[in-house]
């Protein structure tokens, strides 16, 4: 059964990314198992001080913790922002279809935008293809002058996350924290560090496929079993289905061209071409990328799983900020500033 709490708990979710959501988001991202129809006598409840709803100007329908009120206007400029930064997306995906080993490009961190953010990109590539994909992947995109370099980000993509199509499942890379135990003796045995990253998991679930839904579809089953990691957090998410108008599809010319480049691609000259550029790439890492790919963390990892090159990583301090705003709301419940945003 849905509790008031859980509500509130979400709502600081979502107001940590200045993010008001609809009725609909705000049962996505509830954190127990849920029915759509369950939250709606709890957000239309009186009384209740800690929720409040837009009215007019066309912002009706999103919820926000009281104080919050100027969330509504930041939702209005990021549907703007959203969708300009979509069209650049679309622009790239295009192009990076024709490279045969890409088997689909999706669009993320796509939940909060400035104007200066870049486009993040993940891409998800032929088994024992990561460095041939990205190499030529950040060619083509440095030619267009559309990838992200140094301080040129604004409106550009950033190519910092590829998977492997045989190794979909995120669980490895997830932050964990541990276990309380009741005695120094079960440590241990039973004090396992358990899976908890829920920035992660907002990542995933707010995630858009542009190109390759299929594969899409196989990397959402893979992070979205029965009792996963994914689904402890968000219980209620679902696949996204985004319109065919904001999806890239292939077209004649590049199936052709997909099939004729495979055959050197995909074949035995790719197996080789693959160490060649492999050795090229990691020569040219920065020192800090080869530092924190040494260490045993999840910010960078080169392996044959996946390239992740996200070297300011702030997912810890994400859950930290998330866990002081949720203790700090439970304190305060019960008096006039329940449920009132604390602002740090």
């Amino acid at each position: 059964m849905v509790k008031h709490e859980d509500i509130i708990q979400t709502l600081i979710f979502l107001d940590i990314f200045d993010y008001p959501p609809t009725a609909m988001e705000l049962w996505r991202f509830l954190g127990v198992p849920a029915e759509l129809g369950e939250i709606a006598p709890l957000l239309s409840k009186e009384g209740l001080p800690v929720l409040s709803v837009a009215e007019g100007g066309g912002g009706s329908g999103f919820y926000f913790l009281s104080g919050r009120e100027e969330l509504i206007e930041k939702r209005r400029k990021f549907i703007y922002l959203s969708e300009k930064k979509f069209k650049i997306a679309k622009r790239a995906a295009g192009i990076l279809k024709f490279i045969p080993s890409i088997k689909m490009i999706a669009l993320c961190n796509n939940f909060y935008y400035s104007e200066e953010s870049d486009v993040d990109f993940l891409i998800i590539t032929e088994p024992a293809r990561l460095w041939l994909t990205r190499f030529f992947a950040t060619i083509i995109l440095d030619i267009l002058h559309l990838r992200a370099r140094g301080k040129k980000t604004a409106d550009r993509i950033c190519l910092s996350f590829y998977i492997s199509e045989n190794n979909l499942n995120l669980e490895d890379v997830a932050l964990k924290s541990e276990k309380k135990c009741q005695s120094a003796e079960t440590l241990a045995k039973y004090c396992e560090p358990t899976t908890n990253d829920p920035c992660l998991a907002c990542w995933l679930a707010f995630m858009e496929p542009i190109y390759g839904y299929e594969a899409y579809e196989k990397f959402w089953q893979a992070n979205n079993l029965s009792n996963s990691w994914f689904k402890k957090i968000f219980p209620n998410a679902e696949l996204r289905c985004p319109p065919q108008s904001r999806r890239v599809r292939d077209n004649i010319f590049s199936i052709i061209f997909k099939k004729i480049s495979g055959l050197f691609f995909l074949g035995g000259w790719g197996n080789f071409l693959e160490k060649i550029v492999e050795k090229i790439q990691r020569l040219k890492l920065s020192p800090r990328v080869k530092e924190l790919a040494a260490q045993d963390n999840t910010n960078v990892v080169l392996d044959e799983r996946m390239l992740k090159f996200h070297e300011d990583d702030d997912r810890e301090n994400f859950r930290n900020k998330l866990n002081i705003a949720i203790n700090l709301a439970a304190e305060s419940r019960g008096g006039d500033s329940a449920g009132t945003r604390k602002n740090e």
